[in-house]
C-alpha cells in the first residue's frame, strides 16, 4: 500500500531534495507561461487580420499573371 502524504508534505520533500527549487521559481515560471501565451494570442490575432489582406493581394497578382501568360 502506498503512503498517503498531504500536499504540504510532498512540497516540503520536493524542496528538501532539490535546493534549487523554491516557491518563488514556480511563480516566475507561471509568469513566463502567461507572458508567452498572451504574446502568442496577440500574434495569432494580428496574423488573422493582416493575413486576409495579403491573401487578397496574392490572389490579384496570380490572376494577373495567369492573364498575361494566356
Amino acid at each position: 500500500m502506498m503512503p498517503r502524504w498531504s500536499v504540504n508534505e510532498v512540497i516540503n520533500r520536493l524542496f528538501k531534495k532539490n535546493k534549487k527549487l523554491s516557491p518563488k521559481s514556480g511563480a516566475t515560471l507561471i509568469e513566463y507561461v502567461l507572458l508567452v501565451s498572451m504574446i502568442s494570442i496577440t500574434l495569432v490575432g494580428a496574423f488573422r487580420i493582416v493575413g486576409g489582406r495579403y491573401f487578397t493581394v496574392y490572389n490579384k497578382i496570380t490572376d494577373n499573371l495567369k492573364n498575361v501568360l494566356k
